[in-house]
């Protein structure tokens, strides 16, 4: 046990991701807080973050033993959601779903995520540099760009399942690891699903190209990699169908492809997520994050990779001694291409130009419906430039040299990219002011009807509902916080087909008063709130109730 606590290679990551997240997400700590909520909670603008929370509250409620197991049946009541559509962590819910009743009211493990999350990055991070490099000093310092990858800390505090991208470097490091390991391939691909999808598809390709290259290294049949595969395959999707995967059915193809896409200027300062990421490089022109989706292929890698990457091509090319194994970097090669043609879509752009145009083959559709936020995919290649780049510098320099190298490059990074570590670290201390707000965040659910109606009835009507409607969170999590139904919230994926049916249907019970007794109405339909407030009987009530427009039918019977 002392050996395990003693062993540099614990420790030394474990030490790095505790400072990387201090440094960027502040020493306050209060998101680690299990009850604190109000740091992710934006009152006036957008949080993904309160309807991953949100998932979490209403499947806390919801039976122990279920299928799928993660059905949130009551969070948008008749979409069939589950909790992967809200992306809010399936394990963590699972793990504490057994315990909820004990659990605190508005308890949350987003912040404990993050933490585990840091961790893990560095860990797999200094693993890595491991394989190629025996100098701590130099694998520490690797570790910390890793750490500092602006595409990781963009992410990991304000969408934590999403920003787990250890589970790439993982992947990269089974990888790397010159022996057949199917066991640990396997337990890592189920906990990617038990995450995020898209993380999970990105392991899986991992697992793929790992079966192509034993398979070119000659170290296994093309039979035994096709059981392997089939057998992996089955199990996935087993896994997924269990957990709720597909509880949406067509529903999962919401289309999108084209627009969440790469912009060719994503690895250059781009302006489209933040217009304030490099102190150096001046922002490139990039469209709006209101009318476009190019942000969501951000993939600045800072300054000091950028220049790190140039000094290793200048090796490359003036030295070139570098030893390759063909059948290691195929694999990668094909896999990399591919996500990179993937990740900029059909429409490819740079910066506000359209540069070409192409129709997708028809029978591609379903595929790219499927995963419309192309633009993530170039996080692979994203990594392994960074890895690549580190390793020409590991063969190239001797350990002195690239410790001096390394320091000041990322002195330079970390210089580079304050505005956007001081923005974020900002956004997490100073929780009382963010997220557009200008002071603390009250619950705006305060007039005290709103005991009266939770202990009477049963579900809460949006009136049309819309994912994610106006004002919706703190209609939510009331209605979460007292065990009771919505038609209504912010999901990832749902059937639109259900959606339109559940809204026509409900317009024409309006129309028609024809309401359901164990539910409240909120409306934000003018036309169908002045329908009901002309149709309204003396024993409904009808009013405006913390700038809600509620009704509900034969309140004073």
């Amino acid at each position: 046990m002392k050996k395990f606590f003693l062993n540099s290679e614990l420790i030394i990551p474990l030490v790095l991701g505790l400072f990387s997240m201090s440094y960027i997400g502040g020493t306050g700590f209060y998101y680690l807080g299990f009850t604190n909520i109000d740091w992710f909670i934006s009152g006036v603008s957008d949080s993904d973050l309160e309807t991953h929370w949100l998932g979490w509250n209403f499947f806390r409620n919801s039976p122990l033993m279920q299928f799928p197991l993660l059905a949130n049946y009551t969070y948008g009541q008749g979409l069939d959601i589950s909790l992967v559509h809200t992306d809010s962590i399936p394990l963590l819910g699972l793990i504490f779903k057994p315990f909820a009743e004990y659990l605190p009211k508005n308890f949350q493990y987003f912040g404990l995520w993050i933490l585990i999350s840091n961790i893990l990055h560095s860990i797999f991070a200094f693993k890595l540099t491991r394989l190629y490099s025996k100098d701590l000093v130099i694998c520490s310092l690797i570790t910390l760009f890793f750490l500092f990858a602006p595409i990781f800390y963009m992410r990991i505090f304000a969408q934590p399942a999403i920003g787990s991208q250890w589970l790439i470097l993982g992947a990269i490091f089974l990888y790397s690891l010159n022996k057949i390991n199917y066991k640990e391939w396997i337990i890592f691909l189920v906990l990617s699903v038990l995450i995020n999808v898209y993380l999970f598809i990105m392991v899986f390709l991992f697992f793929t190209i790992f079966l192509l290259r034993i398979y070119l290294e000659k170290l296994v049949s093309f039979l035994d990699i096709s059981k392997v595969f089939i057998v992996a395959v089955t199990i996935l999707f087993s896994l997924m169908w269990l957990l709720g995967y597909f509880s949406v059915g067509m529903g999962l193809q919401e289309g999108g492809f084209g627009f969440y896409k790469m912009n060719l200027n994503s690895f250059f300062d781009p302006k489209a997520l933040y217009e304030l990421h490099s102190k150096i490089l001046p922002d490139l022109s990039s469209p709006s994050v209101e009318t476009h989706g190019d942000y969501e292929g951000f993939a600045f890698p800072g300054i000091g990779v950028l220049i790190s990457s140039c000094i290793a091509i200048l090796f490359l090319i003036f030295r070139n001694n570098i030893s390759t194994r063909k059948n290691f970097l195929l694999p990668l090669l094909i896999m990399s291409i591919f996500l990179f043609i993937f990740s900029v879509s059909n429409k490819i752009s740079l910066g506000n130009n359209v540069l070409i145009e192409y129709p997708i083959p028809f029978f591609l559709e379903w595929f790219t419906d499927l995963l419309r936020s192309s633009a993530r995919f170039i996080w692979p290649v994203y990594y392994l430039m960074y890895l690549g780049t580190f390793y020409v510098l590991i063969k190239s320099m001797s350990i002195k040299n690239l410790r001096y190298l390394l320091i000041a490059l990322f002195v330079l990074q970390v210089y580079d990219t304050s505005l956007a570590t001081d923005a974020i670290r900002n956004r997490m201390v100073n929780y009382d002011q963010h997220w557009g707000r200008e002071e603390k965040w009250t619950y705006p659910i305060k007039n005290d009807i709103w005991k009266t109606f939770s202990n009477r009835y049963k579900k809460i009507i949006y009136v049309l509902p819309e994912n994610k409607p106006k004002r919706y969170f703190p209609l939510a999590m009331y209605a979460s916080n007292n065990n009771m139904i919505t038609n209504f919230g912010y999901f990832s994926r749902r059937d639109l087909k259900k959606e339109l049916e559940i809204k026509n249907n409900l317009k024409e019970s309006v129309i028609n008063s024809d309401f359901d007794l164990d539910s409240i109405y909120c409306f934000q339909d003018d036309e169908l709130w002045e329908i009901v407030k002309k149709n309204s009987q003396p024993n409904d009530y009808l009013g405006v109730i913390d700038n809600y427009r509620i009704f509900v039918p034969n309140f004073y019977n």
